[in-house]
């Protein structure tokens, strides 16, 4: 069903470190044509485009390839698109700047009446820089998400044409999801990428480009089902699952130095 959220286990789950089983591509595909998520073993991001799966390997030689069928995904979020909203993007006569930072101002008309549901959203366009990061693959069972965002690799793209993809999550998800804005990057020519840890759209952005999502400013679809699938797996049978703070969510997603680096930003904004 079209604007229904299918999440597949947990943050939390995560942080506990569980990640080495859990359902395969295939069968999460089936589940939406956009999403996000990660590898087994936490080996790199998972970004899925117009119902087309990519893996964002965490080796320093690898280069971004297609899902396979039976490849392992320990968590994901996917949803069948349908944009409802559309948020224009400022006009190059203003100053103001879109950011992550600032998103959340963008998206004022929208969140102020839905406060406690979910949103997808996705935004096509040319990008004055972009800050990913891919998470390292553990390297023992006993390493969280938390462990392997501490040795995650940081690219800081130039000016880039793509699309961002991701949800904005209420706060109190905080453990099972992400609260706040989780994004995922893939460049027009599909050759990086990443989980999205900042963000500007270039000022002369493409107000008149043709295509999927192109030159519609943020499409935005409000999220009112949610299905959460539980992993039927040993490992999520036998581990403890936590509960994490917004804190411990906020360091393993954004990873705690790049963090320290950003000065504060207002509170829906600041779960990355």
């Amino acid at each position: 069903m079209a604007n229904t959220l299918y999440q597949y286990s947990t943050i939390s789950a995560l942080l506990s470190g569980i990640c080495t089983e859990g359902a395969d591509a295939a069968t999460l595909l089936d589940k939406g044509t956009y999403g996000i998520g990660t590898f087994s073993d936490l080996d790199g991001e998972v970004t899925v485009m117009n119902s087309r799966a990519y893996h964002f390997p965490s080796t320093a030689t690898a280069t971004v390839r297609p899902l396979s069928p039976t490849d392992t995904i320990p968590f994901a979020m996917l949803t069948t698109f349908q944009p409802t909203n559309t948020v224009p993007l400022p006009t190059t006569t203003t100053s103001e700047k879109v950011t992550l930072k600032s998103l959340s101002e963008l998206l004022t008309p929208i969140l102020d009446t839905n406060k406690n549901a979910f949103l997808s959203l996705r935004l096509t366009t040319t990008f004055a820089w972009l800050t990913t990061r891919i998470i390292p693959r553990r390297r023992s069972p006993e390493e969280t998400l938390a462990d392997c965002a501490s040795r995650q690799k940081v690219t800081n793209h130039g000016r880039s044409k793509g699309t961002l993809f991701g949800f904005w999550s209420p706060a109190y998800t905080v453990g099972i999801g992400v609260p706040g804005f989780h994004l995922h990057f893939l460049s027009e020519d599909g050759e990086k990428g990443g989980h999205v840890l900042d963000f500007e759209v270039a000022v002369e952005h493409d107000e008149d480009s043709e295509g999927e999502g192109e030159g519609k400013g943020w499409e935005v679809a409000v999220l009112r089902e949610v299905r959460l699938e539980l992993p039927d797996t040993e490992e999520f049978g036998r581990v403890d699952v936590g509960a994490p703070t917004a804190e411990m969510v906020r360091g393993a997603e954004g990873g705690k130095k790049y963090l320290a680096s950003m000065k504060s930003v207002p509170e829906r904004t600041s779960y990355f």
